[in-house]
């Protein structure tokens, strides 16, 4: 078993190369002006709609999820949870309540590791892992995939990619 990180949650952190790092950011800044899913990533929604997206990361969480659950109920209010794939295992009731109402539920890899720099192997398992898990108690596919630490590199968007995972920032 990997070591958690307790690092918290930033903006996406790009990690490769300086070249690779320039024309992430061109990437990212026509994304956030275009808006929507473009080559597998999901920076902004349209600039065009006046929406906004609520997302949670680390879920399920025995503490939060009925509460988060509750406040969003009584909004009326819809959000994507990113599910940690052994926190999945340990509350996996909770994965049924969110679906129940109405959320999205996206990866947020299994053990929650930063997955940059991870032998490509290992970076499939983790998405796999959670895929699989959430699958079996939703059943349905996973859409959605958030890095943890918001961390991400050419090679990990590719395996996302390849397991037909958009992956949200």
């Amino acid at each position: 078993m990997r070591p958690a990180s307790h690092e918290f949650e930033k903006v996406p952190v790009y990690v490769g190369t300086p070249q690779g790092l320039a024309a992430q950011r061109v990437r990212q800044l026509a994304d956030q002006l275009n808006g929507g899913v473009h080559k597998g990533v999901f920076f902004h929604g349209s600039p065009h709609h006046r929406n906004a997206a609520l997302s949670f990361d680390d879920a399920p969480h025995p503490i939060y999820a009925p509460l988060l659950l509750e406040i969003l109920q009584r909004a009326n209010v819809k959000a994507t949870f990113f599910c940690i794939g052994r926190n999945v295992r340990a509350y996996p009731y909770y994965i049924c309540d969110i679906q129940a109402h109405g959320h999205e539920i996206g990866n947020h890899t299994f053990h929650h590791v930063r997955l940059t720099g991870l032998p490509l192997q290992t970076v499939k398992d983790e998405l796999q892992q959670c895929n699989q898990i959430l699958s079996a108690i939703t059943g349905k596919a996973v859409k959605y995939f958030r890095p943890p630490g918001g961390r991400c590199s050419p090679e990990t968007l590719a395996v996302a990619g390849s397991l037909g995972l958009t992956t949200a920032f």
